[in-house]
């Protein structure tokens, strides 16, 4: 159905178009329907379940098995869409024209009225600078996505500081700000874009003259030093610092009330050359704590109030061990909590996480306060005993926001966010497209029931700048949330997963030139499921179908539990990299296809699963692998590992027989495996995906009456 190999003549992102144009997902299955199968015959059907309690940490699949309870992804019950309408016009924005002033003024008059639709009308408008929202209830909306017409809205970013120079970013000359709030500040690289670019065969970056590269950025408050960044040497990412396109920062402010200061920001680069620039705020203490939001450079940031401002409220010890599937917490004090607001639950000691240096986070909606017990709406998702010193407090998340039916495209070429959704609970993005965004097109971060659905996502100029770049998924602690109906090209890692983030589904989807990836920082209880990806190496991506994180890079282990059912995955490299200490996870019904990418990726065939350091307990069930001509269908190293096991697989071109059941200290389970020394195409074109486990999780728990005592 597919080709074997990418052209040598390079003309990859046509075939990429092309075969995007000519694929179709295939849609959920009837729930009543058997699991897909790669291999002839039934599957047996699921067992009939009469009831169920909706508040379960794991409930049965399609095929009678239990997986973690997926039924909590999506827009929450209470979303509320804002009745009231503002046309962008009616603040002096015209199609064709810089329309940032007039949507600022609107955002302000949204916010006022305690929140509106802020409508565009058809054409393109531009914006030449980034827009914050700090405010619940603030919908942006077009006349539709696509390309030029009438019955559609785009909205073109210009934004970005000319060679050797800076700009202050959502904060301006004569704000008034709150004495915690944020200023922002984005720096040319001083490097051309080529710097970025990669040419094939191979991967290797040009060279580019380095001399012009920004060496730092300084920001001086009344003429006194206030901040200094070595971006070459202080970077997060070095020594990748210099691939950071333009280099942005936001510091907090520490001002007094009625305070008017001078603020002043100065870049340095390496060939001597500097720029300055000033601004004149006020300060103003009795600002809301939506003016103490942390924004990121987005090109539409939604954000709510920061986690400087979260910590203003009482914080609390939880004083009994938390078990996966409590719906209560027991804490030291009763607190400020009130029915409906959101709770984050922490880990107090970072070295919770065997491999990592993360705090394991979740957020929750409470719904009810009992002296010192705290219920929540659904189960919790991990034991944490009392020794890692747990607590919890109040998050204040903007609600009810979202962008819809419009286009979103950047000709700047400054490394920014498209639409960036920043604590918020219930918020969306859809029928939207973005193309050419410099960063991530769509961000959230410590997000909880947000959807992004119906959304193109059309390339990132930067997919090689350093960490959270062409990514599309859920990360820093994002719970609940679900990605529906998406096509993302020209991406690195999509979909992905990180930072703590559970709970989150991706479904229905087709990802091309990118890789599923776990990347970093603890994700787990994810579900990726009826998805088409096409992982590639041209856009950055690993070259792997399934990835995860190695557990002693600066990435860290993934969590337990995560699922991938049902998936049709290509790509260059081994279908499944495990990097370490995964546990629990079920790899389930997937096609798994190795395209041999010659002359882009010169390797040996890879197995069809390579497990690293301690992967133990996870289950790879009824999966479909077309290898290339390969003796090993799993290769070991680092910790052993124990109880992987292997059920009715299918894997073509390889060497025929049951693997061992011990192999270096990692012990395995082989049940009902089939090994076929060639490609039979007739089996190939058997496989189909299985009905949702998303949907049938759903329909379970609408259809019991009551939860089970």
């Amino acid at each position: 159905m597919y080709p074997r190999s990418v052209c040598a003549c390079l003309n990859s992102l046509a075939w990429v178009l092309l075969l995007s144009s000519c694929t179709s997902l295939v849609d959920d299955a009837s729930l009543t329907q058997k699991p897909g199968t790669q291999k002839p015959g039934p599957t047996p059907e699921a067992k009939p379940v009469a009831s169920v309690d909706p508040l379960s940490p794991s409930l049965p699949g399609p095929d009678g098995r239990e997986y973690p309870n997926f039924t909590f992804a999506g827009l929450p019950e209470d979303t509320v869409y804002p009745k009231e309408r503002l046309r962008i016009h009616e603040f002096g924005a015209k199609a064709g024209e810089n329309a940032a002033p007039a949507l600022r003024k609107a955002i302000a008059k949204a916010k006022e009225m305690g929140g509106a639709v802020i409508e565009f009308g058809h054409g393109t408008y531009f914006l030449d600078e980034p827009v914050q929202i700090t405010a619940s209830n603030i919908v942006i909306r077009g006349q539709g996505r696509g390309g030029p017409g009438y019955f559609s809205t785009t909205l073109e970013f210009r934004f970005a500081p000319d060679p050797h120079s800076l700009e202050f970013i959502f904060t301006q000359d004569g704000d008034t700000i709150h004495p915690e709030g944020f200023v922002g500040v984005v720096a040319h690289p001083g490097l051309p874009k080529e710097y970025w670019e990669w040419t094939l065969p191979g991967n290797t970056r040009k060279q580019v003259d380095p001399s012009g590269q920004l060496a730092k950025i300084e920001l001086f408050i009344d003429g006194k030093p206030w901040f200094s960044k070595d971006t070459i040497k202080d970077h997060h990412f070095a020594p990748q610092t210099a691939l950071i396109p333009f280099i942005h920062h936001l510091w907090q402010a520490k001002f007094q009330e009625g305070q008017t200061p001078e603020i002043l920001a100065r870049a340095t680069w390496k060939n001597g050359k500097t720029a300055e620039k000033q601004i004149r705020i006020h300060i103003d203490a009795s600002l809301p704590d939506s003016n103490r939001s942390q924004p990121d450079y987005g090109i539409l940031s939604f954000a709510g109030p920061s986690r400087y401002a979260q910590d203003t409220f009482f914080q609390l010890d939880v004083t009994e061990p938390i078990t996966r599937g409590d719906t209560s917490l027991t804490v030291n004090h009763p607190g400020d909590f009130e029915p409906g607001d959101v709770l984050r639950l922490r880990s107090g000691k970072p070295d919770f996480i065997p491999h990592g240096t993360r705090y394991a986070q979740e957020l929750f909606r409470v719904v009810a306060v009992n002296g010192t017990t705290i219920h929540l709406s659904q189960p919790v998702r991990l034991d944490i005993p009392v020794e890692a010193k747990p607590t919890v407090r109040k998050q204040v998340p903007l609600r009810n926001v979202g962008v819809e039916h419009l286009t979103i495209r950047q000709t700047s070429d400054t490394w920014s966010h498209g639409i960036v959704m920043k604590n918020v609970l219930g918020g969306w993005v859809r029928n939207v497209e973005l193309v050419n965004i410099g960063r991530c097109p769509v961000y959230f971060s410590a997000a909880k029931n947000c959807e992004v659905r119906d959304v193109v996502m059309n390339g990132s100029q930067y997919p090689l700048a350093g960490g959270m770049s062409a990514y599309a998924g859920w990360y820093d602690s994002s719970n609940d949330c679900l990605m529906e109906n998406v096509t993302a090209l020209r991406l690195r890692h999509a979909p992905n997963f990180q930072g703590q983030s559970s709970g989150n589904v991706v479904r229905n989807s087709t990802f091309e030139m990118s890789d599923l990836q776990f990347h970093a920082f603890f994700p787990y209880e994810n579900l990726v499921e009826n998805c088409r990806i096409y992982a590639t190496v041209g856009s950055g991506s690993y070259g792997y179908g399934l990835y995860t994180s190695k557990v002693h890079s600066m990435h860290q282990q993934s969590g337990p539990r995560n699922v991938v059912y049902g998936n049709d995955i290509q790509s260059p490299k081994g279908p499944v990299f495990f990097g370490g200490a995964e546990t629990g996870w079920v790899i389930a019904y997937n096609r798994f296809q190795v395209e041999d990418q010659s002359p882009f990726l010169r390797r040996d065939p890879m197995p069809a699963v390579e497990l690293q350091e301690g992967s133990h307990g996870n289950l790879f069930l009824k999966n479909l692998f077309v290898l290339q001509q390969v003796d090993d269908v799993v290769r070991v190293s680092g910790e052993p590992g124990r109880e992987n096991v292997f059920e009715e697989n299918l894997f073509m071109q390889v060497k025929p027989g049951e693997p061992a059941t011990t192999l270096d200290g990692w012990t395995f389970t082989w049940t009902g495996n089939e090994f076929l020394e060639a490609i039979d195409p007739a089996l190939i074109r058997q496989w189909q995906p299985p009905p949702s486990l998303y949907l049938y999780q759903k329909q379970l728990v609408e259809s019991s009456s009551e939860p089970v005592e």
